[in-house]
Parts: structure tokens; sequence; C-alpha cells
């Protein structure tokens, strides 16, 4: 009736299964043991056969028991410079010509670069694999989408710590939704504006990349002590109108707590919907 379309945000890796699945595991310099990250998302294994079958069985009973338009693969499809150091993981690597070895990868210019690479086409093979089992069930209408940090985007060099690439993305899925979110990224309030400029300038600089583009904003100031705080409904406005102002038609914010009303619904009406005029009100 709204004409709205329905996406499923999904996690790729961040499921809590079978503790025997293999979870990613991180080899930082001077360890020898490897093991799960303590901050960072607590993933499974992509090189994991197992994993990828139970998880391909997930996105199928969702396809067979709901109706939507597309599927947002979450941003937890990730890979640091110093992951995976599962078994399988060293295994894939192996198999694929890499040293079994992360350290004597890293150590190795030409191959870290390869290797990057190669971790960032796994994870996009992956979505596309879980996004053939959805069609396979819904339809080929099914659009994809997937979020991506802001940094690969800004500087494409850091595929590195993220195994995420603009330009897969792109060609990769109908929508690519970078989460346009400064204070999530350190930038200090006064540098904001000039940081999302810079993104958006980024984006301009690839052909097509502005169509299929969604910038996603934040609504919320996340903080490690759990104390977040809601960014005011005013600015969030002034970030959507100084995206417009730079060319951006595609953009969004998360979260939305519309049981408090926040963002405020009638302060971010004029720059967020495409109906909005005020006699309406």
């Amino acid at each position: 009736r709204s004409g709205v379309n329905i996406y499923a945000w999904m996690p790729v890796l961040s499921w809590d299964l079978d503790p025997t699945l293999t979870r990613v595991k991180y080899l930082p310099t001077g360890e020898k043991k490897a093991q799960i990250h303590p901050e960072q998302y607590r993933r499974l294994s992509p090189f994991d056969d197992r994993v990828r079958a139970q998880v391909g069985m997930l996105y199928e009973d969702l396809a067979g028991h709901a109706a939507f338009d597309g599927i947002l693969f979450h941003d937890d499809a990730l890979l640091s410079d110093y992951e995976d150091a599962s078994a399988p993981a060293i295994t894939a690597y192996q198999q694929a010509g890499f040293s079994g070895s992360l350290s004597e990868i890293r150590q190795n210019p030409e191959q870290f670069k390869q290797w990057t690479r190669f971790k960032s086409r796994a994870l996009t093979d992956f979505t596309l694999e879980l996004s053939a089992r959805v069609k396979a069930i819904r339809g080929p209408h099914v659009k994809t989408a997937r979020n991506i940090f802001a940094l690969p985007v800004i500087q494409p060099e850091s595929e590195a710590w993220f195994a995420q690439n603009y330009a897969d993305f792109l060609k990769s899925y109908d929508w690519t939704a970078i989460m346009a979110m400064p204070y999530m990224e350190g930038v200090a309030e006064k540098s904001a504006d000039q940081w999302l400029i810079q993104l958006t300038n980024q984006i301009k600089n690839i052909p097509q990349a502005k169509d299929k583009s969604i910038l996603e904003l934040q609504a919320q100031n996340w903080q490690k002590n759990g104390q977040h705080q809601a960014i005011s409904s005013q600015q969030l406005a002034h970030w959507m109108s100084l995206l417009q102002l730079n060319g951006v038609k595609n953009y969004g914010y998360y979260p939305d707590n519309f049981l408090h009303n926040q963002p405020e619904i009638d302060v971010i009406r004029p720059e967020f919907s495409t109906a909005w005029y005020p006699k309406n009100d």
C-alpha cells in the first residue's frame, strides 16, 4: 500500500550455531596460537564447508517461510588482516597457493595483496551462494544488498583490514549500503560534515556508483561503555540535506526507535520523504 520494499537484514557469519563449527580466528603479530577476537563479531569461518551448508539452510528456511523483496547482507562479513587463522582457512590458503603461515604471508607484500583479494572474493562468493539459494525458492526477482564500512570506500587500500572491496560490491549486488557513520569511525563532531563530503566525492568518482549505493547514516552514537546516545533529529536532518546537496539520492538511517519517535519524524520528513509537502502535515 505504501510502496515500501522489504529487505531481510541477515547475518552472514555471526550465527550462534553448533559450538563444534569452526569460528573465525585471528593471529596477532608475535602470537603463536590463533584465538577468537574478543572485541569483534563472533563469526563462523566461511572456509568451513559445514558452516556454509548450515548457514545456507537458514537462508533457505527464510526464503520458504517469509515474504520479502530483497536480502541485505550484514557488515559481519569481514576479515581483518590477521584473520582467518582457523584450520579450514589455512587449508584453503594452501590450496590456493599461499603459505600456510599468516606471518609469512604478511611479510611478503605481493602475497599479502593477493591474499587480501582472495579473502574478499571468498566472502563475496559466499553471499552470492546464499542469494542463489534464496532465489531458487523465492524467484530471481529478489534483490541483493550488502553493508560495507566507509573506510574501504574512502581508502581502497584498507580492503586489507576488512576484506571488503567497493568495486566488487558494485559488480556483485543490486545495492551497496555504505555505513556513512562519522562518529562510529571516530570522526570529531566538527569534522563530520567534511568527512561525509569526502565520502560522497569518492563515490561520485566511480561511474554508476552513486546510482547503486545507499548511504546509511547513524541515528545513534554508540559508545564502548554501552552508554549509547541518540543523535539529535536536527543533526540527522542536516546530514540528509548535506548528502542531497552533494548529489546523493539514496540514503537511510539506523537505528529507528519508533516507540520513542527517535528520530522525530516531523523533523526528518522534509529531508527523507519524496511525498512530503507542508500542506500535507
